[in-house]
C-alpha cells in the first residue's frame, strides 16, 4: 500500500469519526457509513411510490451519483 493511500484512508477516518460524533451527517445519509444498510433507503424508496400510486399521486425521486465527477474535472 502506498503512502498516499494510507494518509487518505487516516484522513477519511478522522475525518467521518468527526462528522458522526458531531452528529453533522443527518442520520438518512448511508451507503459509506458502518451499521448503515443501503437497503433501508431501498425500502423506504419502495413505499414513498407505493403510497404515492395508492393515493393516485405523482411520486419524484432524484438520483445522484458523483463517483466519477472527478475524473473529467
Amino acid at each position: 500500500m502506498r503512502l498516499c493511500e494510507v494518509m487518505e484512508r487516516m484522513v477519511n477516518n478522522r475525518l467521518v469519526w468527526f462528522l458522526e460524533t458531531n452528529k453533522l451527517i443527518t442520520p438518512l445519509q448511508c451507503g459509506f457509513r458502518k451499521q448503515c444498510n443501503i437497503t433501508e433507503h431501498l425500502v423506504r424508496l419502495e413505499s414513498f411510490i407505493r403510497e404515492s400510486f395508492i393515493q393516485w399521486q405523482h411520486a419524484v425521486a432524484l438520483f445522484f451519483d458523483p463517483e466519477k465527477a472527478y475524473d473529467c474535472t
